[in-house]
């Protein structure tokens, strides 16, 4: 059960590396037992996956929800190019999305989505972006299709085939919504971007369906 309403979004820090795996490897373990290779083979090794997720917890791209003590998901947020983007693409300014999961115990909150209006908004008041993005795991089509319906377009494929994220996703920051503070209480430095919507209201919280890959 849930403790409370809303769950706390702070950042994570460059010593809770072992949480983030522990998500990653629950995840795997629930998507393997639905016949779905998704993270089964971290890319390109174990050693190089291990050291993104260190990178991005030290530069502080990395953020969880908490349930009171516990970590009930994670996000990770990045404004800085991601060069498997077309070039072209890259001219334009956006906020790269990667590692989103939400422990089981949370579906149905629509937890996942609220997180990526969460992300969007951010995209859009702290780094003036015009879209958030995201590489999908290639043969997971009923995560693609959950990104179409949180209002994602498919852009691409990435020429390289060995990388398992082929699937490009954008979505405009234009189409944020504002209802994310009804689940989810930023802390830290983003903090201001939901007391500004607190003030300016929103709807109230919408369920979501439990898609293998995201929640």
């Amino acid at each position: 059960m849930v403790t409370r309403l809303p769950l706390t979004l702070g950042q994570a820090t460059p010593d809770e590396r072992d949480a983030i795996l522990e998500l990653l490897s629950d995840s795997i373990r629930w998507l393997q037992g639905m016949g779905i290779d998704q993270w089964g083979t971290p890319w390109p090794d174990e050693e190089r996956r291990n050291e993104r997720i260190t990178r991005d917890l030290s530069e502080g791209k990395t953020w969880f929800v908490f349930d009171g003590t516990a970590v009930a998901g994670t996000i990770t947020i990045d404004p800085n190019d991601n060069d498997i983007w077309p070039v072209e693409k890259r001219r334009e300014k956006a906020v790269y999305v990667r590692r989103v999961i939400v422990r089981r115990h949370y579906a149905g909150l629509g937890l996942g989505a609220r997180l990526l209006d969460w992300a969007a908004d951010v995209a859009a008041r702290a780094h003036e972006a015009s879209w958030i993005r995201i590489d999908v795991w290639t043969t997971n089509r009923r995560l693609h299709a959950y990104y179409r319906r949180q209002g994602f377009r498919y852009r691409d494929l990435v020429d390289d085939p060995d990388y398992p994220s082929r699937a490009l996703f954008e979505r405009s920051t234009d189409k944020r919504r504002h209802e994310y503070h009804a689940l989810l209480r930023p802390t830290g430095p983003l903090a201001h971007v939901a007391a500004t919507h607190r003030r300016t209201g929103g709807d109230s919280v919408r369920a979501a369906v439990s898609i293998p890959g995201m929640s």
